[in-house]
């Protein structure tokens, strides 16, 4: 069922479609009956399942009279199709109908008859299960359905990209940049010490200027100390004159 599943859209839960002669023949064969027909068609086609009757099938089980009661029993647990025939056709026809040329629905069919499975053959993407030395079989692909598989798989690697469904449009791959010399990592880089800012140089000019107010400054002090001691000294001199002279004089 892998294939059915890619290629045609089948999923679970699958629809099964169960004809009369299906239901006589393994009901007899004690394959099925109604506490396991679930499991055992789960199991055939390896995932969950729904059984599926059309009314005109069950209409040919019950002309098995009382002998099939039991199948008409089982055949009733299963859903229902309404095949909108007012009169009963025969269970091969009534599928047929139903199938139509590519099985929209997606049913798998369940059933003994060989006519019916030879038309069901040459119509794409119908699977079909029957019973072969007392074991259900899910037939391989038919001769069709690998046909229209081939031209599917054609047709989508030859399709233009605009045609393409969005799952299938080839993916852009991003666009790489130039590889360059690799940067250092910067937590490993060592930071460059920071150096004390030196005063700035005076230049010749400021210089000379500080040196021509220093002179000036001592030229200064070294005028102003004689005049002290010439002053001190007409001090000193007047008070010995005074101490020289008699008292009257002095006054």
């Amino acid at each position: 069922m892998a294939m059915y599943q890619e290629s045609f859209g089948f999923h679970a839960p699958f629809q099964i479609m169960m004809d009369s002669s299906f239901c006589a023949d393994t009901f007899r064969l004690k394959l099925l009956h109604t506490s396991n027909v679930t499991n055992l068609m789960s199991r055939t086609v390896q995932e969950d399942c729904k059984l599926i009757i059309t009314q005109c099938c069950i209409a040919e089980l019950y002309k098995l009279g009382e002998p099939g009661q039991p199948i008409v029993d089982m055949a009733k647990t299963f859903e229902r199709n309404r095949c909108n025939h007012r009169e009963a056709i025969p269970a091969d026809e009534c599928i047929s109908s139903i199938i139509g040329k590519k099985n929209k629905n997606r049913y798998i069919v369940a059933t003994q008859s060989d006519e019916l499975r030879d038309k069901l053959r040459m119509i794409p993407a119908v699977p079909i299960i029957h019973v072969k030395r007392g074991v259900l079989v899910l037939e391989p692909p038919s001769d069709s359905t690998k046909k229209r598989k081939t031209e599917m798989d054609e047709s989508t690697l030859h399709a233009k990209e605009d045609e393409l469904p969005t799952d299938q449009k080839p993916k852009q791959q991003p666009q790489r940049k130039p590889r360059g010399p690799k940067q250092p990592n910067p937590l490993s880089i060592k930071r460059k010490k920071v150096k004390a800012s030196l005063p700035a140089k005076k230049s010749k000019e400021g210089e000379a200027a500080v040196t021509g107010s220093k002179r000036k400054r001592q030229d200064e002090g070294d005028e102003t100390e004689p005049g002290e001691t010439k002053h001190r000294r007409k001090r000193r001199r007047g008070k010995d004159v005074a101490e020289g002279l008699p008292s009257g004089e002095a006054a």
